[in-house]
């Protein structure tokens, strides 16, 4: 058959959907030319199977049609594997059951493509339409591209929210300015809760951090139940503004991404000539921020963008790309814990060290001894908090090396500022439409250990990790932020879906009860 045009249009549209898809819901945190290798790689690779199955097939249009049921299949792949292992059951949702399934339909598919005598135009201007369709409905989330962060002002001003910069209006600091280590330790639940809800027993750790100084309550809550609230209400000492009704989800979620990337406590550090260091492999982790002067262990893991990843994983190739990530993850991990107390060697600046590490959040890389495991989902998969003892083990593993580096940098330095946190706790079986009162209180439990040398009297029970830097700020460096209520909020949300139609409600009684 000569070829037309029409006979594969199909193909290449589904060739590029998948790519131009993802980044349409990710306009704000991915560049556009992070996509131009993956549409590359996919044209590429789509016209070379075009071209072999022709030559099988001696046929366009079935050659088109089974490359278009190939790449159906694989970039639907990881989409089925999430859904039914969230919606349906964990022991039918493994690679070893759903690859056999998609290969064979993928060959029945073909053999029936190859085999038939019906002629196929009309299915083909079906499956044409049905791909440009695809294709027209991404468009409306193009209008709003977002704004380069690199050039927003540096006053935000909102109706509801503003940044102060009172740093700003200190002419100088005359006592000397102790080097500051945030620690965020991802999804790493309350003590008191862990020992109700896991019947784990995390209370010697606590000692050894009260031993050293710490404040170190067994009861502590976070503000927001995901990372990007609750990093956003941290580094800019404030709730996250409220969606204004005239806001599109993206407008709003361009907002809360300029208050994280300009955020007030780096603001002021810089401006205090602190030198401002960030813990920043590839992956689920990478935030970019406009003050930071240094980075460290992003050369330990892959070259892979954040983009290229995600893609892989909704893919037939998410299991090959899981276990890269698993390397990936627990090469960052142990350079994170060994280099942070080195990073003030040689340094004569002050510094404002941060280091998010992504433990003990799943997916689990470590058993209690530090010796290598799989176990778990993806980090931002739906519902990845699975298995309780390994959680549980990797929590364990993390209290060895937090304890280690917190000694090692007492060792050089004992008026150093050290803050170790987590953005929320754990959610074991979570409905994040619908939690219910046990599952809200879980998801907000959290660790909230902090050093101040000399003036541990300012902590309070009840403290949440919106008035941290408040509080260092006012006692430091003679700002007036002052302490404001400590609150909870919570909208439901999904992994995807955390921008849309926000509408926060304080759930703070719920969480104290």
């Amino acid at each position: 058959m000569n070829f037309n045009k029409t006979s594969v249009l199909h193909t290449f549209l589904f060739a590029i959907f998948p790519i131009i898809h993802l980044y349409s819901i990710n306009l704000i945190e991915v560049t556009l030319v992070e996509i131009f290798l993956p549409l590359l790689v996919s044209v590429l690779l789509t016209g070379i199977f075009l071209v072999i199955l022709k030559l099988i097939s001696k046929d366009w249009i079935k050659s088109g049609l089974i490359v278009s049921l190939m790449l159906i299949l694989t970039f639907s792949y990881g989409h089925l594997y999430d859904w039914i292992n969230s919606e349906i059951s964990e022991e039918i949702g493994r690679h070893s059951i759903l690859l056999p399934i998609f290969s064979i339909v993928l060959l029945v598919g073909s053999v029936l493509f190859i085999k038939t005598k019906i002629k196929l135009d009309n299915f083909k201007t079906i499956v044409n339409v049905i791909a440009i369709t695809l294709i027209i409905i991404t468009i409306p989330n193009f209008v709003f591209a977002g704004v380069d962060i690199s050039e927003t002002s540096d006053e935000l001003i909102f109706s509801n929210f503003q940044i102060n910069y009172e740093i700003e209006n200190i002419t100088s600091i005359q006592q000397e300015k102790p080097d500051v280590y945030y620690v965020l330790l991802d999804g790493y639940g309350g003590t008191k809760n862990m020992l109700k809800d896991l019947n784990y027993d995390n209370y010697e750790f606590l000692s050894e951090l009260s031993n050293r100084g710490f404040f170190a309550p067994d009861s502590s809550s976070s503000n927001y139940p995901t990372t990007g609230w609750q990093m956003t209400s941290i580094f800019s000492m404030n709730y996250v503004p409220i969606k204004e009704k005239e806001q599109s989800d993206m407008e709003y979620q361009s907002i809360i991404t300029n208050i994280l990337h300009q955020n007030e406590v780096m603001r002021n550090f810089h401006d205090l000539d602190y030198k401002i260091i960030q813990y920043q492999p590839n992956g689920f982790v990478k935030q970019e921020y406009r003050y930071v002067d240094q980075t460290f262990c992003k050369e330990k893991v892959s070259n892979n963008s954040k983009f290229g990843i995600t893609l892989l994983r909704t893919s037939i190739l998410s299991y090959l790309n899981y276990l890269i990530e698993i390397d990936n993850k627990r090469d960052s991990l142990l350079c994170g814990f060994s280099e942070i107390s080195k990073l003030k060697d040689n340094e004569t600046s002050p510094i404002f060290v941060y280091m998010h590490l992504a433990i003990p959040h799943p997916p689990y890389v470590f058993d209690s001894n530090g010796d290598s495991i799989i176990g778990g989902k993806a980090q931002t998969e739906e519902k990845s908090f699975v298995n309780k003892q390994q959680y549980i083990d990797s929590i364990k593993f993390s209290n060895k090396k937090t304890l280690q580096f917190i000694d090692n940098i007492l060792e050089d330095n004992k008026k150093s500022i050290i803050i170790i946190q987590s953005d929320h706790g754990y959610d074991f079986g979570i409905d994040f439409q619908n939690p219910s009162e046990i599952h809200l209180k879980q998801r907000f439990s959290n660790l909230n250990a902090i050093l101040l040398p000399e003036h541990d009297d300012l902590l309070y029970e009840g403290m949440t990790p919106v008035n941290t830097f408040r509080i260092i700020f006012d006692e430091y460096f003679d700002t007036s932020y002052g302490i404001i209520d400590d609150k909870m909020y919570y909208h439901p949300y999904e992994v995807t879906t955390r921008y849309k139609d926000v509408d926060f409600k304080d759930i703070t009684s719920i969480i104290r009860d």
